[in-house]
């Protein structure tokens, strides 16, 4: 039997990989290896990780197919010439305000991207740099693999969010949300017209801007650091991304820039823990078993569920069943309910704070997308700050979400 802890931990990791590498739907040789190792051993799995394991499958194309390549023919084109891009190459381009040419233009021309600007692809964090230094000014400074800045884990795709890449212009999403009933008939008699209804919805590209300052004479005094804070950046936008799909984001001077996240969307299923009962295990089950519709989810194992961290430690610390010295955690998962803590998700478990965010696994795909559109706008600017010999990079992601069809989601929340 495969050690259910061991897969769990494997799981998390292969979905932040692939969070990663979305825009490729791309994975390298070992992790492919490894998937296909695992995919040969489904049977001896629990029945709750065999579905965990297999939902995970399903987000990458042509995984579920036995001996299918995990990447197409194109994915497989595209990763060859993000690799051989260079983001150094992207900002010569810029500074001099030169054309691209090589891998840089036909990964432009094969992303369909706006010349001039540069693929998102880009933005994924390299392993640290480590850095020798630059003098011998102090012998006894011995330089060290650089610690980079600490974020929370990608939550979204966890809990089932479609994150698709999209060219220039409005990405549209339809859905049907109403259509025909089956009814038994007899000998010649005619079916009535049936009424249908077909949504649409629509993202326009918002946008989400880092930025970060230096001095020339820091770049020379620390080597690696215009290097770590274009890591640091990167990170940065993808951590904002991320926690916005669930707490969105109102912060824009205008309105087209806001972002409704998952806890602020209209008429979403929610389950409610008084403060009374939140301590109690067998409430907090039943409030995810209310969860259970029979459509997107027909069995505790199959919710994605996201928890706030302090929902997290409320659940680890609190003994659901005294004579055993069972958590609310522990019974949770003996039932099947498995889940990942966000950080910033919610700062409380007090009346009108958010417990947890779930996505219903059955045909989740698609329900909740976020856009991303092709490229980003990246601009190191040496100018303005010359006086003060400092440099600014300033980086510019265009991106919206919305949900499709609601019925797949669902929240807990703590209510009085």
């Amino acid at each position: 039997m495969i050690d259910p802890k061991a897969l769990q931990k494997l799981l998390d990791e292969l979905t932040v990989k692939l969070e990663d590498m979305q825009h490729l739907k791309q994975l390298d040789p070992a992790t492919v290896a490894e998937l296909l190792a695992l995919k040969s051993k489904m049977d001896e799995m629990p029945a709750n990780l065999r579905a965990d394991f297999q939902n995970f499958l399903d987000t990458i194309p042509n995984a579920s197919k036995e001996g299918a390549p995990i990447m197409d023919a194109e994915a497989r084109e595209l990763a060859k010439l993000c690799s051989k891009a260079s983001l150094q190459r992207y900002t010569q381009a810029a500074l001099s305000s030169s054309a691209l040419d090589g891998a840089e233009a036909e990964l432009n021309k094969a992303l369909a991207i706006t010349p001039g600007r540069v693929p998102l692809a880009m933005l994924a964090p390299d392993p640290a740099d480590i850095v020798k230094a630059t003098t011998n000014v102090d012998p006894t400074v011995r330089s060290s693999m650089w610690l980079d800045r600490l974020f929370a884990d990608s939550a979204a795709m966890y809990a089932g969010v479609t994150f698709d890449q999209v060219p220039p212009g409005v990405a549209a999403y339809p859905a049907t949300t109403a259509g025909a009933t089956g009814a038994q008939k007899g000998r010649g008699e005619a079916a009535a017209d049936a009424a249908w209804t077909v949504g649409v919805t629509e993202l326009k590209p918002s946008s989400n801007v880092v930025r970060a300052v230096f001095s020339s004479e820091d770049a020379y005094r620390v080597p690696g650091l215009e290097s770590a804070l274009r890591r640091d950046l990167g990170m940065a936008v993808r951590h904002a991304v991320d926690l916005a799909i669930f707490t969105g984001d109102a912060g824009a001077n205008e309105d087209a820039g806001d972002v409704t996240g998952l806890t602020g969307i209209d008429k979403l299923d929610e389950q409610t823990l008084t403060q009374a009962n939140k301590e109690k295990g067998e409430d907090t089950l039943a409030a995810f078993a209310a969860m259970l519709d029979g459509k997107g989810a027909g069995g505790l194992e199959d919710l994605r569920i996201v928890s706030s961290v302090p929902a997290n430690t409320l659940w680890t610390g609190t003994i659901a069943v005294a004579n055993q010295a069972v958590t609310i955690r522990e019974l949770m998962a003996r039932n099947g309910l498995r889940y990942m803590p966000r950080g910033d998700l919610s700062d409380a478990t007090t009346a009108g704070k958010f417990g947890a965010v779930v996505g219903r696994g059955r045909n989740i795909r698609g329900s909740a997308v976020a856009a991303i559109w092709s490229d980003f706008e990246l601009i190191r600017d040496h100018y303005s700050g010359a006086a003060k010999r400092e440099v600014a990079l300033t980086a510019t992601v265009f991106w919206n979400f919305g949900v499709v069809r609601k019925e797949n989601w669902a929240r807990l929340k703590f209510v009085a």
